[in-house]
């Protein structure tokens, strides 16, 4: 529990590009912070009493992105080839755009422009923002010519946010049952647009930060019955890890860990 006077902790990715985790944690500690290593994801830190995030040793070099540990664990589960160019599909505030562009060309979609000017800063103070092109756009309508091949396809989709709960006990009030059904059509409409631009062999990687069955596996069971011509693909790396997996996908939930609940499949398109 933290005390009232006490800043919340804050779990943080390292930015490989500009460094090694272990480097990172040399910084930390040279800068007297407490950074505890998160027990899953082999890039994060947890740090239990940070202050303002702004203000830490190697923010404004970029050594670093704010980011809960599943959602860490949702890019690291994708396992997108290193190189492949990546359509971020409902990208913001884009920490997983981010981290994806640390290996990859990234393409981040957002429906509004401010959402994706954000996206553009916290890249540029990553130095990623040669990696990362913005595009402004409605994933529920089919994706423009321009946009070009992609080799995958990363739907972090709207969701209810019931995985947050244990950061936004608000919710509990403020969602109602009429919000899961709302939701599942526009994830079912935003993941039918998306699969039309993956290609033979390619990847669809489907995540939501929720713990409703009606937004994570029942929505991929529906989606693969419709769609013959993809298979859901579990990671090898996650399997090694011993990473939280529930029926072919990853799957994490809020725990004494203290990470959020979340949901992530790899669907490959059959070559």
């Amino acid at each position: 529990m933290v005390a009232a006077n006490e800043p919340p902790p804050v779990t943080v990715r390292t930015n490989t590009r500009a460094g090694t985790r272990e480097a990172l944690a040399a910084l930390f500690a040279e800068a007297g912070l407490q950074a505890i290593p998160t027990v899953r994801s082999p890039v994060g830190f947890r740090l239990p009493s940070p202050g303002p995030v702004d203000a830490l040793v190697g923010y404004a070099e970029g050594r670093f992105q704010v980011q809960d540990e599943a959602a860490q664990l949702v890019g690291l589960y994708a396992a997108i080839p290193e190189g492949a160019r990546v359509l971020d599909a409902c990208a913001a505030p884009g920490g997983k755009a981010c981290h994806l562009a640390e290996s990859h060309p990234v393409v981040a979609v957002d429906l509004y422009a401010a959402k994706l000017e954000k996206i553009r800063s916290e890249a540029r103070r990553l130095r990623l923002e040669d990696r990362i092109e913005l595009l402004a756009h409605d994933a529920t309508e089919p994706f423009p010519e321009s946009l070009g091949r992609v080799d995958a396809v990363l739907l972090d989709a709207p969701c209810t946010g019931l995985g947050t709960l244990r950061r936004h006990p608000e919710l509990r009030w403020r969602r109602e049952e009429s919000d899961l059904a709302r939701l599942a059509t526009l994830q079912r409409r935003i993941l039918e647009r998306c699969q039309e631009v993956v290609p033979p062999g390619g990847l669809l990687v489907y995540a939501v930060c929720s713990t409703e069955a009606e937004e994570g596996q029942d929505q991929v069971e529906l989606f693969l019955r419709s769609h013959p011509d993809f298979t859901l693909e579990t990671s090898a790396q996650a399997e090694q890890l011993g990473w939280p997996l529930a029926q072919g996908a990853l799957r994490t939930l809020p725990g004494p860990e203290g990470m959020d609940g979340f949901y992530a499949a790899r669907l490959r398109r059959l070559a």
